[in-house]
């Protein structure tokens, strides 16, 4: 199924489909639970969710959203980084945007640094 999804990914990036790129990350996001790679499916969820916001898809997010709260192990994951987040921020400036934007960015650069900006076949 991932070989199948990561050659929809890259048929979407290549037409510029948005929005085929989002639902193709989000069906690697449900490969990933399946096979137990939470970090993985986390991964993918947060670039599908992304995507999403970029072509302002309010079905595309909620579904995201609720894949993501359904992961077994995502709730833990997520629970530990937003822990090690707080821990390690030293910034005294007041954050002007959404809870949401902070921690999708910092997510997203987390998830990027430690996969080198290979989701899918990590």
């Amino acid at each position: 199924m991932l070989s199948y999804n990561s050659r929809a990914l890259a048929e979407a990036e290549e037409a510029g489909y948005k929005l085929g790129q989002a639902r193709a990350l989000s069906n690697s996001g449900y490969a990933y639970l399946f096979l137990g790679k939470h970090d993985n499916a986390l991964k993918v969820y947060l670039l599908s969710q992304a995507i999403y916001q970029e072509i302002d898809d309010q079905d595309g997010k909620a579904n995201i959203t609720y894949s993501i709260g359904q992961g077994p192990g995502l709730a833990k994951l997520i629970a530990s980084f937003f822990c090690s987040a707080r821990a390690s921020s030293v910034s005294a400036r007041p954050f002007s945007g959404s809870f949401e934007q902070i921690s999708l960015n910092s997510m997203f650069r987390v998830s990027a640094r430690a996969t080198g900006g290979n989701f899918l076949n990590t």
